[in-house]
């Protein structure tokens, strides 16, 4: 409920100021229970919290829960969710990573993307170069023509095709 307080901008900084406050617990229920509320909040700060909690928290159930809030559409922006994008992107093929963060890695880029390339740590590199790339022409062709064809198919690339 305090997630979804945050959400709505009431005291937003605060709601996740107080559910920070449960990531250290010793249970990891109330950890993932706080990951699951900063999701809720969804501002641009918890987008690095969650990130931080997928990669260096010890237990399954706590990276399984950021990377699922990072992914699937709920709260958090298309420009949020990709920017989340780019970190499973580095640590799809991590040797620091469990093999269980980096599956939890590839289905977070399939959600996020709407692309399936698998484990295929290459082909997301290349499909998330291609696409910011396409960013950078589509920010420069904007300036001289709204709606150009560079932006219509970066938002091509960027949406999920399912």
């Amino acid at each position: 409920m305090l997630g979804a307080l945050g959400n709505r901008g009431v005291e937003q900084e605060r709601a996740a100021q107080i559910l920070k406050g449960y990531l250290d617990d010793a249970d990891e229920r109330t950890r993932s229970e706080a990951v699951d509320g900063l999701g809720i909040v969804a501002s641009d700060e918890t987008v690095q919290i969650l990130l931080e909690r997928f990669r260096r928290d010890s237990s399954p159930l706590v990276q399984e829960s950021a990377a699922r809030n990072l992914a699937e559409a709920g709260m958090y922006t298309r420009e949020q969710r990709m920017a989340a994008a780019a970190s499973f992107v580095e640590w799809i093929d991590d040797v620091f990573l469990t093999p269980q963060q980096k599956s939890w890695a590839g289905h977070a880029l399939r959600d996020i993307s709407g692309q399936n390339f698998g484990m295929d740590a290459a082909a997301w590199q290349r499909w998330y170069k291609a696409l910011a790339e396409q960013s950078d022409s589509c920010r420069g062709a904007r300036r001289l023509r709204p709606n150009t064809q560079a932006c219509v198919d970066m938002h091509r690339l960027a949406s999920p095709t399912h």
